[in-house]
């Protein structure tokens, strides 16, 4: 079974490899590409866009085209406008208590980072730029740095389209290449669609309160088909830093 599998991924990748390179070769717009495009997205989840020489742009589940990237200070006006956007019951999920806004020290700790010990992930719609529609982020433990806390958030239009599970397989990618292995993760107990990425890739349950399950995932006991979707090859390119907005 194992090789048949590995047979047909090979053969998934190599459709990809020819496609990408005969539809650069062609106009961008051709609908033969988007024939193309739209078969191939029911075999590679979360690949990139054909065609496009954007490695950090994505489809979603419904074809929405996303680009991801590593956020900075020049965030704040996507940040906040995202923030602008949230329900209440994404604004609770997210910080376990209704935030009405941010201080400007709290800007500052959000944004101003070093993307290495405090890292974040943001996601926008490919053609809005000025809206951020999701974003992961992890803090490094300063007495176990090999262990960071993480969070995850999707502003409530774009939920329910793969997206939260695409920004965590992000994340792990870049935990992983900065020596974090674990990953710890306080979570709302109405939160079902974060508790359900949680439990597709392993995580355990290691306490319990009134309102949240605190759970922690073991980067190094995941395995290759749980650690990242079926399409790996997309998943191993760097994540360059620009103009994001996040949440």
């Amino acid at each position: 079974m194992n090789i048949i599998q590995n047979t047909f991924q090979v053969m998934l990748h190599t459709l990809r490899f020819v496609a990408n390179k005969l539809t650069r070769s062609y106009a961008t717009q051709s609908t033969w590409r988007q024939q193309l495009d739209l078969i191939l997205s029911k075999y590679l989840p979360w690949r990139n866009v054909i065609g496009t020489k954007n490695k950090n742009t994505y489809r979603l589940k419904d074809q929405t085209c996303v680009e991801l990237r590593l956020i900075g200070p020049q965030d704040r006006k996507r940040y906040l406008k995202g923030f602008s956007r949230i329900s209440s019951r994404t604004n609770i999920n997210r910080f376990h208590t209704f935030k009405t806004g941010f201080t400007e020290n709290e800007l500052s700790y959000l944004l101003d980072i070093d993307n290495m010990h405090h890292l974040a992930i943001g996601a926008i719609n490919c053609k809005k730029n000025d809206l951020g529609i999701g974003l992961a982020r992890y803090i490094r433990q300063a007495d176990q740095p090999d262990r960071a806390e993480v969070a995850i958030i999707v502003i409530d239009e774009y939920q329910g389209r793969g997206l939260g599970k695409l920004l965590y397989h992000k994340l792990i990618d870049k935990a992983l290449e900065n020596g974090i292995v674990t990953l710890n993760n306080v979570v709302m107990k109405d939160n079902r669609a974060m508790l359900h990425i949680l439990k597709q890739m392993g995580a355990q349950q290691v306490s319990e309160t009134e309102q949240v399950y605190e759970l922690e995932l073991q980067l190094s006991n995941l395995s290759k088909a749980s650690q990242k979707p079926s399409n790996k090859h997309h998943f191993q390119h760097s994540i360059k830093n620009a103009s994001i907005m996040v949440i």
